[in-house]
């Protein structure tokens, strides 16, 4: 609650900290248009990877396990040529690979089949419980609170955004 009551002291303070300049209304003129300014998308985007990368650098450091590590890496996939930003925790990649090469044994005549299967299994038990332990960790630590909300506020602006440029 205190923390709800700082962040909207800190938006509506400097509504109030400002000088009233009055202004004469403009003539009569007819408008169809409404240009709201803010962030660009590009910087926006800027914005939300350092949040981002706030938020799992805190993470990384208070987690439990380094298996709960998440990194980000920039990945080209197959059938284009633009890189895309992906995180993943350490365990999820480890999985990836270990699959990979289960694979490749199996190609060849060694191992056995269902490899896949079981690491995908494994991952998703992971997954709910890295979900847990960031559940707990907001609860415990202010810094990794406040940034999980920072990553948050940004991601909804971003939403706003788009979609008031699909609405043009």
């Amino acid at each position: 609650m205190r923390t709800s009551i700082l962040f909207l002291l800190l938006l509506v303070g400097p509504v109030f900290a400002q000088e009233t300049v009055k202004e004469e209304p403009p003539a009569a003129v007819a408008t169809d248009e409404i240009i709201v300014r803010g962030k660009t998308p590009p910087a926006l985007r800027l914005e939300i990877e350092r949040a981002e990368n706030a938020v799992y650098e805190r993470f990384n450091a208070i987690n439990s396990t380094d298996d709960f590590d998440i990194h980000c890496t920039l990945e080209i996939a197959t059938g284009t040529h633009i890189p895309q930003r992906v995180c993943a925790p350490v365990f999820l990649r480890n999985a990836q690979a270990t699959a990979g090469k289960d694979r490749g044994r199996e190609l060849q005549g060694f191992g056995s089949a269902g490899s896949e299967q079981i690491q995908a299994g494994m991952a998703s038990y992971r997954y709910l419980r890295i979900e847990d332990e960031m559940r707990r960790l907001a609860g415990e630590d202010q810094e990794f609170l406040a940034a999980l909300r920072r990553l948050t506020e940004l991601r909804q602006r971003g939403e706003q955004a788009a979609r008031a440029r699909r609405e043009r």
